[in-house]
């Protein structure tokens, strides 16, 4: 059976049957739309990156110079780095996961997203720098050699502080020997000392193009579940958020207790898989087109 909950009371509305091939469709196209709009890992990539930026706003903004408080940081950043770069094995591990037990080990779809991950690897070297230096914090240790905070007087009196967090070429060379022939090279024509946050950004950048071509491998799906979610919502519009409720089948000769089975419906699933597929085409420089 199907109903709606409403938003003001705890009350439940019991709409019509629906048949075993109709929950199936709509449970299906849910999880399409929970995952690569919710559960896709890249979520965590974000925010492990967002934790890295405001901690190093909290230390520059304190302008404490303890060194109780800057090692605290530094212990955080270090950690938060690496962290980070689990983000980013959980990112490319995950995702190719579950679109192979979805879509299958041969499918386009799934090929896509191995394609979108092999150019990002080709044409960013803070991508493909990142892949091996996940390996690297794995095995070795903390991924950043430097971490560098002072400050410098400016005006008679006043000071300004600065923060450095650095990766540096020889060490990581001398300390790991699974770079590969590409990446060993990267490192040695950079020859030293060279920035995080570039890198931070640039493997930012090569991920959200790479979520974006993977949103447009699946464009099809995605809008036949956009188009199942909506309608079910416009279905129940008058009464609430619409879901599944599974009853026994010999419900009216049960005198003792039962089980219900209820399965929402997220109708703002479908709007946010919406402005992700409008933002991916923006990304590639797509042009737009609409949900019919």
């Amino acid at each position: 059976m199907r109903g709606a909950v409403g938003d003001d009371e705890p009350q439940i509305s019991v709409l019509r049957e629906a048949s075993p091939e109709e929950i199936d469709q709509t449970k299906s196209a849910i999880s399409l739309l929970s995952f690569m709009v919710e559960v896709n890992p890249i979520g965590d990539l974000r925010a492990a990156a967002d934790r890295i930026v405001n901690l190093v706003r909290e230390l520059v903004k304190s302008n404490r110079t303890d060194s109780a408080f800057v090692n605290l940081i530094s212990r955080r950043v270090h950690m938060g780095v690496d962290d980070w770069l689990r983000s980013l094995r959980s990112l490319d591990d995950h995702t190719a996961h579950w679109l192979s037990g979805r879509f299958g080990k041969d499918s386009d779809e799934l090929k896509s997203f191995r394609n979108a991950a092999s150019e990002a690897f080709d044409d960013y070297f803070a991508y493909r720098f990142c892949c091996k230096l996940r390996n690297y914090s794995q095995h070795v240790g903390q991924a950043l050699q430097n971490f560098t905070y002072g400050g410098m007087e400016v005006e008679p009196g006043e000071f300004e502080h600065y923060l450095k967090l650095e990766f540096d070429s020889r060490s990581l060379l001398s300390q790991y020997d699974g770079w590969g022939s590409i990446v060993k090279a990267d490192l040695e024509s950079v020859g030293g000392i060279f920035d995080f946050f570039p890198v931070l950004n640039s493997t930012m950048l090569a991920t959200e193009r790479m979520l974006a071509r993977t949103f447009i491998a699946l464009e099809v799906h995605l809008r036949e579940a956009i188009r199942v979610v909506k309608a079910k919502a416009e279905e129940v519009a008058e009464f609430g958020e619409p879901f599944f409720m599974e009853v026994p089948p010999d419900l009216g000769e049960q005198t003792s207790r039962f089980t219900v089975k209820m399965s929402a419906i997220k109708s703002s699933l479908a709007v946010t898989a919406e402005d992700s597929l409008r933002q991916s085409r923006f990304v590639l420089g797509l042009p737009p087109i609409g949900v019919r």
